[in-house]
């Protein structure tokens, strides 16, 4: 995750990194992207790779369209070697009559449909790619607009046109190099949590004053840009499953405790309606259940307390 203050796991600074201080412009943003992989965010060019592509498909239409006019009058000729070229490739790949055109047709047509589905390939995987997210995305965008600034000795850094590079309105206009909370990786429930805002906090309040130099390090090249390493995520972890762990392991039972203290049918469905949705609520964000799972586990919850408002209010009845 990219931020002010920001974690990555892992980093690893080499010689002749943005430590030297001395690289300006796309060479300091292009070592950014090395420090920070989830910096690395490139456009799509969705519009432009589309209009390519259309350009292509009508080359092709016009192509097929005289290729197969040609074919039939090369079938309609007089001549018998002529007619052949339609029937025989052998004999068409071994025609030098300056005038085939069916020939020149194949081959022309052959190379631009190669053109056009390596372009229609290559736009399909990209379009497969993941988009950023927006605090990776917003990161990058508050590097490059510091690094934007008028030069004593150079000019502007993405001066003109190219100021908007990373400032397209739609995210999804642009990918990311890399898989964005993996669901194979040990951090993605943290760091779906480690929103900006919650580490600044926790950096002002605690990390800057408590935290060593091996957890945490000021970003070199970069003001304002702090990285935690992974022994530090790994203790957010820690902390995060053993409070979600502990949260929905006590729901249920302080669910029916409370349940227990309350002489009303109407406010124990209403307890159990909130508790049900907020036990739903820990399971869906604190932990890695799919919908399937809290799905069942909330409707288990809610049979619990539907059999035990049932029998507390025969037994106060009766």
């Amino acid at each position: 995750m990219a931020t002010n203050t920001t974690t990555q796991a892992g980093t690893t600074h080499h010689a002749g990194s943005i430590a030297d201080g001395t690289l300006k412009g796309y060479p300091k943003a292009a070592r950014l992207m090395e420090q920070f992989p989830d910096a690395a965010i490139f456009r799509k060019f969705t519009a432009l790779t589309a209009f390519q592509l259309m350009s292509l498909q009508a080359e092709l239409l016009d192509l097929e369209d005289q290729l197969w006019q040609t074919c039939k009058d090369d079938d309609a000729s007089q001549d018998e070697k002529t007619r052949k070229r339609t029937r025989q490739f052998f004999t068409l790949h071994k025609s030098r009559a300056p005038d085939d055109d069916q020939l020149k047709l194949l081959r022309r047509s052959r190379q631009k449909v190669q053109e056009y589905y390596s372009l229609l390939l290559k736009g399909a995987q990209v379009q497969g790619l993941q988009p950023p997210l927006e605090e990776n995305l917003r990161f990058l965008r508050d590097r490059l607009d510091e690094e934007s600034v008028q030069d004593k000795d150079g000019p502007v850094f993405l001066a003109a046109l190219e100021r908007f590079t990373w400032h397209y309105s739609d995210t999804h206009e642009y990918v990311s190099l890399v898989r964005n909370l993996d669901a194979d990786s040990e951090m993605a429930d943290v760091k779906k949590w480690l929103s900006p805002k919650l580490i600044d906090w926790y950096h002002e309040l605690w990390g800057i004053k408590h935290q060593s130099s091996s957890s945490v390090e000021q970003a070199p090249g970069w003001e304002g840009v702090r990285v935690y390493n992974n022994e530090t995520l790994k203790k957010f972890r820690f902390l995060f499953k053993l409070t979600a762990t502990i949260l929905a392991s006590l729901t249920p039972a302080v669910t029916i405790l409370i349940l227990y203290y309350v002489r009303t049918t109407i406010s124990r469905i209403g307890i159990t309606i909130a508790l049900t949705a907020a036990f739903g609520l820990i399971l869906a964000f604190c932990t890695a259940a799919n919908m399937k799972e809290v799905f069942a586990s909330t409707t288990a919850l809610a049979a619990v307390e539907v059999v035990f408002i049932g029998s507390t209010t025969t037994n106060t009845t009766a």
